[in-house]
């Protein structure tokens, strides 16, 4: 959706948004997790949506739309798996995306919360391409991307990893 286009916001009669207000992305990011919790058919599309959206990551705003998804389960975390943190991989503005996409999932469920998730035994199979164990190379561009963000203690278990490896 571009910038200028006007928003009605079921909120009331005549009240309209764009989407850089509060009450739009507010009430947008609310009501779509709504969606997706009462009907699972919405699911699928917001999870299809982030994949189709991350390919064209580098015209895009709308990562704390998809935080909010992820935070309240209204999407799986799973779709995570269409992203792969390697140098050859990502591009600086998909690198910006996925820092923003960790820190405001944190900043929504907290840094415990969001680790628990991330390392969540049901789920850790889809972040294989976010903590890469099949390269050191790739293991250490996943433990600096992560560390250049503050989030290092998300790959400590990578450490050993690269040690491992490296003998």
């Amino acid at each position: 959706m571009l910038k200028s286009e006007v928003v009605n916001v079921p909120s009331g009669p005549g009240v309209q948004a764009t989407p850089a207000s509060p009450s739009y992305t507010g009430g947008l990011y609310v009501s779509s997790a709504k969606l997706c919790l009462l009907h699972k058919e919405y699911v699928e599309c917001f999870e299809k949506v982030f994949q189709d959206q991350y390919d064209i990551v580098y015209r895009l705003e709308n990562v704390k739309f998809f935080a909010h998804l992820l935070v309240t389960d209204a999407i799986s975390w799973d779709i995570l798996c269409c992203l792969v943190l390697t140098n050859e991989d990502t591009t600086s503005s998909s690198r910006v995306y996925m820092k923003n996409l960790f820190l405001e999932s944190a900043e929504s469920i907290g840094i415990t919360q969001r680790n628990n998730r991330l390392t969540d035994r049901t789920l850790v199979e889809y972040f294989d391409g976010l903590f890469p164990r099949n390269d050191p190379k790739k293991t250490r561009f996943s433990r600096n991307f992560f560390t250049s963000i503050g989030r290092g203690g998300l790959t400590d278990d990578l450490r050993e990893f690269i040690t491992t490896d490296s003998c």
